[in-house]
């Protein structure tokens, strides 16, 4: 798995970048007019780059994009750093800060996702509770309610109407009215409308993804004015009313709908519904509808090469194994809590010690990149191999070094011999640590065999 910087520049801000994309080629291609087609187009396009990050952190063996050259800057900062206990620098303290936001930012998103999902959750027992206590009335499916509602769909296929509003709507008026909820219910929007809720509560600090939301609702809604008035087009005038008094009815706290669960549709949502009723856009030519998924198949190329190959990077570090030890000798000291050999004091130790004559080979565990080939107090000679986005090899207390920095090694390379050049050497051996994100980790739990 990624650490939690991938996870916030995969899930957050790549997909919102993108998104902010997509709506910008949207709203330059088609302006206001709202194409129930070409808004799921667009909503789609806006989820391929989250999918495509879930499917390749689940499924690395399709991968074949190589990782992206980005520094790991956590381990640039332990290869410069001394090992000894010397004090922490400023700048390692300001990298000690990154886990700490990344970490608030995780955070942050778990409570808006908790918040948004019960406010979705407890709108949709308040409609259910609706649509039970809801009596029936001389049109089939259409029930009546008692509750400061105007008209919705429901899942089960039938449509809910507030009892108060069949009273101040004529015969023809709902009659259109119900013929525009029963268009909702064969084109499965009640369904529809619970997916578009729930990416609004997976994405809810992303607002262009939501504005999309919204685009699709209202979308929607026009199709299904289209398809109400399609037998009659002379009743648009009529429509119109009816849209203007459910307007006035639900003023205030109504539920309008399901996705009202969430977030109640706004007046300019209905302004151009009201426009549409009355003065229909003519259709977009078939050669825009195709610029615009040309634009968007063009600029998703890029994207989602960024987005693989960050998932690319990711996996080459989590599946790091190591099927040989560094060094044919005898395990002398463990990964974990010890009494220093030197201090005789309680101590942890990063790393695992091989007991070997001095000059014995030491070989590179894994092919990698060279970070590190200097001369330190603490570790003597010692040399740190980048194997990828976040995993590093450390080979000291070596006699002699063979490679120096930049120097690219094959796995089984001999890179030094076994010495005691640090200060705490009590005889010739091998300390070999492995780090992860630029932490230290028992190296066993990397060796397979």
């Amino acid at each position: 798995m990624p650490d939690g910087s991938q996870l916030v520049i995969q899930f957050g801000l790549i997909p919102l970048l993108w998104s902010a994309l997509v709506l910008l080629v949207l709203k330059s291609m088609i302006g206001r007019a709202r194409v129930d087609v070409l808004e799921k187009l667009s909503l789609g396009a806006m989820l391929i780059i989250p999918t495509l990050g879930v499917l390749c952190l689940f499924l690395p063996s399709v991968q074949t994009i190589a990782p992206l050259p980005l520094p790991n800057w956590a381990s640039e900062a332990m290869a410069h750093s001394n090992a000894t206990t010397a004090p922490i620098s400023v700048a390692g303290k300001q990298l000690q800060l990154i886990p700490a936001i990344i970490a608030a930012l995780l955070s942050i998103y778990v409570v808006g996702f908790g918040w948004r999902t019960a406010r979705f959750v407890n709108g949709l027992y308040q409609l259910s509770k609706i649509e039970r206590s809801a009596s029936s009335t001389k049109h089939a499916n259409i029930l009546s309610s008692t509750q400061n509602i105007s008209a919705y769909a429901t899942l089960s296929g039938k449509v809910v109407i507030s009892h108060a509003l069949l009273a101040d709507l004529g015969e023809k008026e709902t009659k259109l009215v119900i013929e525009h909820e029963r268009a909702h219910i064969a084109r499965c929007d009640p369904h529809w409308f619970l997916v578009l809720a729930a990416l609004d509560c997976i994405f809810w600090f992303n607002p262009f993804i939501r504005s999309q939301t919204e685009r699709c609702r209202l979308a929607a809604e026009i199709a299904c004015d289209q398809a109400a008035l399609e037998a009659a087009p002379e009743m648009r005038g009529v429509y119109a009313r009816s849209l203007v008094s459910a307007l006035k009815h639900t003023a205030g706290n109504a539920l309008h709908c399901v996705p009202a669960a969430i977030s109640k549709p706004s007046k300019g949502d209905y302004r151009m519904r009201m426009t549409e009723i009355m003065r229909p856009s003519s259709p977009l030519s078939k050669s825009v509808r195709m610029k615009l998924v040309a634009g968007l198949s063009l600029l998703l190329i890029p994207v989602g090469t960024v987005q693989m190959a960050l998932a690319e990077g990711s996996a080459v570090a989590s599946a790091f194994q190591m099927t040989f030890w560094p060094v044919e000798g005898k395990l002398s000291s463990d990964f974990g809590e010890r009494i220093h050999p030197i201090t005789k004091k309680p101590a942890f130790h990063k790393g695992v010690d091989w007991a070997a004559p001095k000059g014995t080979p030491v070989k590179s565990a894994a092919s990698g990149l060279v970070v590190r080939a200097e001369f330190d107090e603490g570790y003597g000679n010692i040399i740190d191999v980048d194997h990828g986005q976040a995993v590093i090899t450390r080979y000291s207390q070596l006699d002699s070094m063979a490679v120096k920095v930049g120097d690219r090694v094959s796995t089984g390379q001999k890179i030094g011999t076994v010495g005691a050049s640090g200060r705490y050497a009590t005889g010739p051996h091998l300390h070999f640590e492995v780090l992860e994100a630029g932490k230290q980790q028992d190296p066993a739990s990397y060796f397979k065999g």
